[in-house]
This record gives C-alpha cells, structure tokens and sequence, in this order.
C-alpha cells in the first residue's frame, strides 16, 4: 500500500489554489490537516481514484469557493477521463452548500452519488482507503517532532470509520 498525500494549499508550497493526485489498487489517499478546507475523491469505474484538496483560505483571496472548486472538479475529470461512479466530499460543514450548487450545476457529475462528509468543524486527517474501500477520519494532532505532510493513523481514533 502506498500513501498518496494529497495537500492543502498552504503546505503544497505550489502557486494553485489546490492540489489533484490519483491513486489505485491498494494505495491510501491521505489528506492531511482539513480544517477549513474540504477535500474532494472521484472514484472510477476502473477502480482508481483521483482527489484534490482545496484550501478556503486560497480560494477566498483568488477567485471565490465556488469558482475554485468548479475548476478543481474540472481539472480532477480531465486527469484521468475515466468515468466518475462517486463522488465522496470530507471537510468543514462550509463547504458543504457550496458543493452542492457546484455538483448540481456541472452536467457530468450532477447525477453522480455524492457521500457528504463535510460535517467537521475541528481540523482532522482523512484516509480513504482503496484497498480495503473504507473512509477513516481522525482528529487533527499538531506533533512537531514528524513531518506534518504524512499524518500517522492512530488506530481506535476513528472520529469516522465508513465503508465506501
């Protein structure tokens, strides 16, 4: 299994207002320190999957949630052409009206199954899990000692433990 980080904003150190990765077979997406952000997995019919983590704060001082959503989902589809069978969204409850008007408002994913877990008002660290097709959330620890970029899961911390 291999860990796919998949990061915000601030710690991409890149000049985007989000970050896309994809993944497959038994690899872990890892989204790293959610607080205000929301991070967003298409999963394929083929079994793979592609995320993007996108920061309010960067979008708020670029062009607005909506629009820097829109064009990360927009940037997520054309990574890999591949058909989107799900759409899983984990984050602060903020984004929770703001992704919903952008999944309704954009022709191929409107009709998609959406998991909303957009319900953490706390900073966490998600792992959606391909391999074994679960979602696990834990809450956000600030260890100065590691590198903040790969959080460790802390087994039976689960805030959230669901199958996909």
């Amino acid at each position: 299994m291999v860990d796919v980080v998949c990061l915000e904003y601030a710690l991409a150190a890149r000049n985007e207002m989000f970050d896309i990765v994809t993944a497959e077979g038994n690899d872990a997406i890892v989204f790293p320190h959610i607080d205000s952000c929301v991070g967003v997995v298409f999963l394929h019919a083929d079994g793979k999957a592609t995320a993007g983590h996108v920061s309010v704060i960067a979008a708020s001082e670029k062009v607005g949630e909506e629009v820097s959503l829109t064009e990360m989902l927009g940037r997520m589809r054309d990574w890999t052409g591949a058909a989107v069978q799900r759409v899983i969204l984990i984050g602060h409850p903020a984004w929770r009206q703001v992704a919903a008007r952008v999944l309704a408002a954009d022709q191929a994913l409107s009709a998609v199954p959406c998991d909303d877990h957009c319900s953490f008002n706390d900073p966490i660290d998600a792992f959606v899990e391909l391999g074994n097709r679960k979602l696990r959330v834990q809450a956000w620890q600030p260890d100065h000692g590691r590198d903040v970029t790969v959080p460790p899961a802390r087994t039976g911390d689960w805030l959230l433990d669901a199958n996909l």
